[in-house]
């Protein structure tokens, strides 16, 4: 059958057109394709706005959302700048008290206008909060975004909560089914890291939540672990812990009993940073009574401590097929970060935070643990010791299966002997 040229690019259904338009880059390519006829705009429209912007300042305005057209096509929603918040009792009487009091009257207005504005969003899939400012997101914005029927996930870069905007003691807060609820506040925030009304707000939303999440991210320092033992997990395939070791030492229960409910996990990452004053303990204490390991389909491990009385790496599963043993953040990162600190923090208030990395002797007596593990992928971060070229030699041999070696590997500060890059190469 002969189909005229200009024609051909109709016989394509909606799904091919998708994945061609995805291949091109917005300048350049797609913009400038979109441009051609009015069918063409037409079919991809889902991909010229499938990730748009709203102001949070703005709130309440015409201006705060992309346009109305536009709202069929929005998957990712971003909330940048800050919500405006609640006005404080002695603002009352201040000059502007009456354009505050408009604004405090009208916020009730701009839940039910975001509340119908995202429901209009039928394709809408994934909210994301960029609070820079570190103001937080009122508790009645949360309430009404979680709420939105066919939202899917949720992002929070910044921080969660609000003061004097918290839920209720009581909360009557039915969320959509959230599959995905990232959130991660600076990993570099001075002290004090979290707050109690942190770790209420975080609770509450995952005791709502966990019956239904498949991937979670949250800092260790508002960790809700005395409720995370409690609820169940039955869909969760993705944990990502990731903080400093305070509120991790002072749980009582060590975590291979906290995640325990996580039956069906696949990756967990658990990335602490480590302290003067706090370190963490092994993840499965030796003589701790365990039925049974509590992740038998795990696939990725990742995690930033080793431990000589740690059991969790004796017990490891055939479906293992990715280990990650390293630092965090990055040794180099760190110790750019707390330079940068130092030129602008009076020396009591600098972060307690520690450059420290596994040994190589430690790291090896880890891969020994877990030699039956098939692993295609292996991370290795560690300071240099006399076990540095044993380590290498016992990887060759007892991960045949090995396809990816990525090695971070730090010497003593005054160790400036050569690296034996061709020993190592010669191993393989």
């Amino acid at each position: 059958m002969y189909i005229h040229r200009h024609y051909r690019f109709r016989i394509l259904n909606d799904d091919c057109l998708t994945l061609l338009y995805e291949q091109l880059p917005f300048r350049g390519g797609l913009k400038e394709l979109s441009c051609t006829c009015k069918w063409i705009r037409q079919s991809c429209l889902n991909v010229l706005f499938e990730h748009c912007y709203a102001s949070a300042t703005e709130l309440g305005q015409p201006r705060c959302l992309p346009p109305p057209p536009l709202w069929p096509h929005i998957q990712t929603l971003t909330f940048t700048g800050y919500f405006k918040r609640p006005l404080l009792q002695e603002e009352w009487d201040s000059s502007d008290a009456l354009d505050n009091m408009i604004h405090a009257s009208d916020e009730s207005c701009h839940e039910v206008f975001l509340a119908s504005a995202l429901r209009s969003m039928p394709r809408l899939f994934k909210v994301v909060f960029l609070d820079q400012r570190e103001l937080g997101i009122p508790w009645p914005i949360l309430d009404v975004v979680l709420s939105t029927p066919h939202l899917r996930a949720v992002e929070v870069r910044g921080q969660l909560y609000r003061p004097k905007s918290l839920p209720p003691k009581k909360p009557h807060f039915q969320p959509a089914p959230i599959i995905s609820f990232t959130y991660s506040p600076d990993d570099f925030r001075l002290p004090p890291r979290s707050h109690s009304s942190e770790k209420r707000v975080l609770a509450i939303l995952l005791e709502r939540l966990s019956a239904t999440l498949e991937v979670l991210s949250i800092p260790s320092e508002c960790a809700p672990f005395t409720g995370m033992i409690r609820w169940d997990w039955p869909c969760l395939r993705e944990l990502h812990i990731r903080g400093d070791a305070h509120r991790l030492c002072r749980a009582h229960t060590p975590l291979v009993s906290i995640l325990s409910r996580m039956r069906l996990l696949r990756v967990l990452s658990l990335k602490i940073m480590h302290s003067f004053k706090y370190q963490p303990g092994p993840i499965w204490p030796s003589g701790y009574d365990v039925a049974r390991f509590p992740w038998p389909e795990l696939e990725s491990f990742t995690v930033t401590w080793v431990h000589p009385d740690d059991q969790v790496f004796n017990h490891l599963p055939p479906s293992l097929r990715h280990l990650s043993i390293r630092a965090w953040p990055r040794l180099y990162t760190l110790t750019q970060k707390l330079e940068e600190l130092s030129m602008r923090i009076i020396i009591p208030n600098r972060p307690p935070w520690l450059l420290t990395a596994p040994l190589s002797s430690g790291t090896l007596q880890v891969l020994r643990k877990c030699h039956s593990v098939p692993l295609h992928r292996l991370e290795l971060e560690y300071l240099v010791d006399e076990d540095d070229m044993e380590m290498f030699q016992y990887i060759v041999s007892a991960y045949p299966l090995l396809r990816t070696l990525q090695v971070h590997r730090y010497r003593d500060q005054g160790d400036f002997s050569s690296v034996p890059v061709v020993s190592i190469a010669l191993l393989a």
